[in-house]
Formats: structure tokens, sequence, C-alpha cells
């Protein structure tokens, strides 16, 4: 194991730093990762968004290159950033589903445990997604 450690407050992380964040688990909980994961995705969406100069935003997709693959042509990622840079940060919402609110974690005897829904279905966690999730049409 190693050992990691994190200041309290804001960081700037580089990449090998973030993987460290938002894969330790050893003294929290998946739900705990997921949750972190979710903050590192923002930030880097947060990040990319501020990139206004197309020399940068070259050297991000030449950074990204070998580790992301797209059917995309170029003019559509870039239609696909501009379209992305233009979301209202304020309109996005995140969902966690987790011990903390729709799940149970029910130990078993060899010490995992299994989750099962709070009151025995899933129809609060489906009332409550599609309040949240605007209807669509195909």
């Amino acid at each position: 194991y190693t050992h990691i450690h994190f200041d309290a407050g804001p960081q700037l992380l580089d990449g090998s730093r973030a993987l460290e964040y938002v894969r330790s688990r050893q003294t929290t909980s998946d739900f705990d990762r997921s949750r972190r994961q979710r903050l590192v995705v923002l930030a880097i969406r947060q990040r990319v968004a501020r990139l206004e100069s197309v020399p940068r935003m070259v050297g991000l997709i030449g950074a990204l290159k070998e580790n992301v693959r797209t059917d995309m042509r170029p003019q559509d990622l870039r239609a696909f950033a501009a379209q992305l840079a233009r979301v209202d940060e304020s309109s996005v919402q995140q969902i966690g589903i987790d011990d903390n609110n729709f799940l149970l974690k029910q130990p078993l005897a060899d010490g995992t445990f299994v989750l099962l829904p709070r009151g025995g279905s899933f129809v609060e966690l489906q009332r409550s997604l599609a309040a949240a999730l605007p209807a669509t049409t195909p």
C-alpha cells in the first residue's frame, strides 16, 4: 500500500496525482471514490472550458490522442467543443446513487455486502431520476 495524503482545500493536481486521488479507497468506500471521480471530471471540464486559444486546444488534443479514440471528424470535434463551452455550469446536475440516499448495504457472513433498494423496491429511485432528468423525444 502507498500512503496518500492531500491537504485540505482546493488543489491543482497533475494527471498522476489526480489518479491517486480518484483511485484511492483504502480508508473510504467505493461510493466516496465515485464522488471523487465525479469531482475530477467536473474540474477537467471547467479547465478545458477555459482554454480559449487554438494553440492551447491543439496542445490538449495532442496530449489526448494517445489515450482517446473517436471516429468524429475534426470539424465535428470543434463543434462539440464549442457546444460544450456554452453549457451553463449551473444547469449541470449530478445524481449519486449510493448508501446515503437510495441504497442499503446488507452485510453478508463472509464480510462482503450487497446493495439493496431502500424500502424494498427501486420506485423511489425511479421517481427521483424521472424528476431530475428532462423528458426527451427521439
